[in-house]
């Protein structure tokens, strides 16, 4: 399955940035990339994480799961 650069980048940086704070922008980028990337397995799993870490989602962070 393909993944694209911007999404690469974006979960990298999530992953570095994971534990310090994280805010729902910080996972909405990384979700919406990895949609943009064609991975939506890994969008589902930053989602999953962003709930277990008690970060609210958005009105973004669903529009970038559908």
């Amino acid at each position: 399955m393909p993944f694209s650069l911007e999404a690469h980048q974006a979960v990298s940086f999530y992953q570095k940035k994971e534990g310090a704070g994280q805010t729902a922008i910080a996972y909405n980028a990384a979700i919406s990339a990895c949609e943009k990337g064609l991975v939506p397995h890994k969008a589902l799993e930053i989602f999953e994480q962003m709930k277990r870490e008690g970060v609210r989602p958005t009105v973004v962070t669903y529009s970038a799961l559908i």
